[in-house]
């Protein structure tokens, strides 16, 4: 799990930071300051329409007992906006693969399965 960390930190930012240096050479400083700030924007408004819906089903799976995929499909929604806010085309593709629902989803289905194969439990909040 170390060696994830590490790579997201460390080598993400310098890999988008030559993604970035790379296409600002090609298309020009500003316009690639002005795509930045365009999917910054773009996953921002995302973020916000999908965690509403997010929050929507997980009230419903609630009250169905069916926490787990909208939990997973929320923290995955969060990370996404965490990518979309951090400047970078890299980190940008990453966001929006995590915030658009039918990324998410499949993403979500197998990390619930991996989760569930590593541990041997389900993942459920329980009801008092």
């Amino acid at each position: 799990m170390l060696q994830y960390l590490i790579l997201l930190f460390v080598f993400l930012p310098l890999a988008d930071l030559a993604v970035l240096l790379y296409v600002a050479r090609i298309i020009g400083i500003l316009e690639t300051v002005l795509l930045v700030v365009f999917t910054g924007v773009v996953g921002a408004t995302i973020v916000k329409t999908s965690g509403l819906q997010i929050l929507r089903r997980l009230r419903k799976a609630i009250f169905m007992d069916e926490v787990g995929q909208a939990v997973i499909e929320g923290a995955l929604i969060v990370a996404g906006g965490i990518f979309l806010l951090s400047p970078g085309i890299i980190t940008d593709l990453l966001g929006f693969i995590l915030v658009f629902s039918w990324t998410r989803q499949r993403i979500a289905v197998r990390l619930r399965k991996r989760l569930q194969e590593s541990s041997n439990v389900t993942i459920e909040i329980q009801r008092f």
